[in-house]
């Protein structure tokens, strides 16, 4: 079954899922568009790749329960805090096409043509989405040498849900 058919599921949990039977509906895909599907291991995860394609999704799991499988797609990856070390967390923000991601960054340029060349910092653990500046922005920078007041007044930053990043990066070419 379904999770946007599932009743007992509260509907914070099915919302996104809808998606993926709004999707079938305007492809004519009937797997994405009943209810209820046969009990199946590969039609299952053949579903879960769909699912997670269509929800943008970072993975999936599948749960083993009394009456089968229950085929779960995650869109984000919390990490688990360590008494060694605190864990910084990224920014949250909410994306009206992601729902909730982590908060990242690109100069205007990039965001309303993704496919260019793209210039950041290397991507770390505590910056798993450098800001990001096309090569006009990066003139700019190449004045003062790095990011200041004066050369960061002469550009516009836009937010971006983590996921945005991702796909308009994987349109452009890095530096």
């Amino acid at each position: 079954m379904w999770g946007w058919a599932n009743e007992s599921l509260p509907q914070n949990v099915t919302k996104a899922v809808a998606r993926v039977r709004a999707f079938g509906v305007a492809e004519s895909i009937a797997e994405l568009k009943e209810e209820e599907l046969p009990n199946d291991e590969y039609l299952g995860w053949g579903l879960t790749a769909v699912a997670a394609k269509v929800l943008g999704a970072k993975g999936a799991y599948r749960c083993p329960g009394k009456n089968g499988f229950v085929y779960v797609a995650y869109s984000s990856i919390e990490f688990a805090k360590s008494e060694l070390e605190p864990v910084v967390e990224p920014k949250k923000v909410e994306c009206p096409d992601h729902g909730t991601g982590f908060a990242a960054y690109a100069c205007e340029h990039l965001v309303s043509n993704p496919a260019q060349l793209w210039f950041s910092r290397e991507a770390d653990e505590e910056h798993r989405w450098p800001d990001a500046w096309c090569d006009v922005c990066d003139a700019v920078f190449q004045e003062q040498g790095e990011w200041n007041e004066t050369n960061e007044s002469k550009i516009k930053i836009k937010l971006l849900c983590h996921h945005c990043y991702e796909r308009m990066l994987s349109l452009g070419t890095s530096n």
